[in-house]
């Protein structure tokens, strides 16, 4: 682990960028604003030649409504950055490529009856899979 803000780029030296690579991001691109996400992304993609990427990303609708109903928690840290499709990305970076991508209701859909399916997909998160090189 590296104890260090993303954004604080010299981490991104402290890993080996001989082989390909996994990056996982959960739980921390939605709190920053677009911009900011494609700067990391791009500073990514210039060290890391090969490898894959897994990321956790919410909608726009989610973002908005975070921001209508802050609640106390979330107060100082409101979600600013969601995407409609994980394909948006490739748009991002020419080293990207689009894998796919699952809503957390994907799975166990028999326990999860009683919503609509098209609400719990605009209103859930998602994890993307993206190729670098």
């Amino acid at each position: 682990m590296i104890d260090k803000s993303v954004f604080e780029y010299s981490w991104i030296n402290e890993i080996r960028n001989d082989k390909p690579i996994l990056l996982i991001a959960e739980g921390l691109l939605m709190y920053f604003k677009e911009k900011e996400v494609k700067e990391l992304i791009d500073k990514l993609m210039e060290t890391f030649t090969k490898g894959e990427m897994l990321l956790e990303v919410t909608t726009p609708i989610v973002v908005e409504k975070n921001r209508e109903h802050n609640n106390s928690f979330q107060r100082n840290a409101p979600f600013q950055w969601g995407i409609k499709s994980g394909k948006e990305l490739e748009n991002y970076n020419p080293k990207i490529k689009f894998v796919k991508e699952w809503n957390y209701f994907d799975h166990h859909l028999d326990r999860r009856k009683e919503a609509n399916l098209t609400l719990r997909r605009e209103f859930s998160g998602r994890i993307v899979h993206l190729e670098i090189g």
